[in-house]
C-alpha cells in the first residue's frame, strides 16, 4: 500500500471498517477505492479514520 493514492498498487483491498470515536458502538464502512476508479492511499485512509497527525509532517 502507498501513502499516496494514484499511484500503481499491486492489488485492490477490500472494504473494511473502523468504530466511530464518538459512538464506539457505531462502526462506518470504509471503501478502499475513490470514486474515480483509483485505490486510496494509506494517507487517505487514516485520514477517514481521524488518525493522521493534522499539524503535523508525517513521512511526507
Amino acid at each position: 500500500m502507498n501513502l499516496t493514492s494514484r499511484r500503481k498498487n499491486t492489488l485492490p483491498m477490500r472494504p473494511g471498517y473502523f468504530r466511530n470515536t464518538d459512538n464506539p458502538n457505531m462502526t462506518i464502512a470504509q471503501t478502499m477505492i475513490l470514486p474515480d476508479g483509483q485505490l486510496k492511499g494509506l494517507q487517505i485512509i487514516l485520514q477517514e479514520c481521524t488518525l493522521w497527525p493534522v499539524r503535523r509532517k508525517f513521512l511526507t
